[in-house]
């Protein structure tokens, strides 16, 4: 009697791969939205957190009446107002907005978003004075950078 060596194959068969392949592919199509959505999560918070870092700075210079001319503009004409603008890389505030990289990280806005605005572009102005205190707003960065 002749013995028959029976092969064994040691591959997966093609509907296998086929089920693998579909598994992972239902995997990355659910993870992508998720994956987008912490992203600009992430951005909103770090605009926040540089929102608090400017906040911080200026109620430091109001706390020591640090209204050096070389920070603040000075509004003589409107009540005791000074403003300034916060660099977010070095921490400081600075008078001339020129010098200073645009650093929004979130593609919208809160207040309402306008269809093809370049959110991005813009860096927080601080503005001190004696009827509503101190006041942060995202201002729109006309320079090259």
């Amino acid at each position: 009697m002749i013995k028959q060596i029976q092969k064994t194959n040691g591959g997966f068969t093609l509907a296998e791969l086929l089920v693998v392949v579909a598994i992972i592919a239902i995997l990355v199509a659910v993870s992508i939205p998720i994956f987008t959505g912490k992203l600009e999560e992430t951005k909103r918070n770090t605009d926040l957190a540089n929102e608090r870092a400017a906040k911080a700075v200026a109620a430091e210079c109001i706390l020591n009446e640090n209204f050096d001319p070389e920070i603040w503009n000075d509004h003589k004409d409107s009540d005791e107002t000074f403003s300034s603008y916060y660099d977010a890389e070095e921490g400081i505030l600075k008078k001339d907005w020129s010098k200073i990289k645009p650093y929004k990280k979130s593609v919208s806005d809160d207040e309402g978003e306008i269809p093809g605005y370049d959110y991005s572009r813009q860096i927080i102005r601080v503005i001190v004075n004696n009827v509503d205190g101190l006041i942060l707003e995202w201002v729109p960065y006309e320079g090259k950078n």
